[in-house]
């Protein structure tokens, strides 16, 4: 099942009751007004999501929680809210594409979003202009990466010889 709002003029805080609904697999709620904190329900009970896309809304709260159970997620797209707080320590295995730029996430990046084995990698990993500190991951491997973007954050130390010895080439 897929439940897509996008581009509307929807408003107000989510209904809790969207966590009930098991068998999603795109949550769409991008480009309306939505505020408030992401119902818990959503990110506990929505095991089966690949795509959960809030982009250009007015959420706020932190949404990786001791409840997030979205093993499944391939598309994370948060861009442009207010929510705070920083990555799940455990690896979201099938990312393919991640953008959280533009909201209040702080915190280090985690060592599992630089590739470990398990991560198909994302093409697109788009953490810019929030407030992450630290090192990039020494392990960042951008053999499948197209877009890497960091900037307005507050990383700090040396770039990652990953970085400087790739073979990345402009398209």
């Amino acid at each position: 099942m897929n439940l897509i709002l996008s581009n509307n003029h929807f408003e107000g805080r989510l209904p809790s009751s969207i966590g009930d609904m098991s068998s999603l697999r795109i949550l769409d709620l991008s480009s309306n007004n939505f505020s408030g904190e992401l119902p818990m329900e959503i990110v506990a009970n929505c095991t089966l999501l690949m795509a959960l896309r809030l982009s250009n809304n007015h959420f706020q709260g932190e949404i990786f929680s001791k409840h997030f159970n979205l093993s499944s997620l391939e598309v994370l797209e948060l861009s442009n809210n207010h929510f705070i707080g920083s990555f799940p320590v455990v690896p979201l295995k099938y990312l393919l594409y991640i953008d959280v730029s533009n909201n209040h996430m702080s915190g280090t990046i985690p060592e599992w979003i630089g590739g470990n084995q398990s991560l198909i990698l994302a093409s697109t990993i788009n953490l810019s202009s929030n407030f992450f500190e630290g090192q990039i991951p020494f392990c960042l491997n951008l053999q499948k990466v197209l877009h890497l973007l960091l900037h307005g954050n507050k990383l700090t130390g040396s770039l990652p010889k990953t970085i400087l010895n790739s073979s990345w080439q402009h398209p």
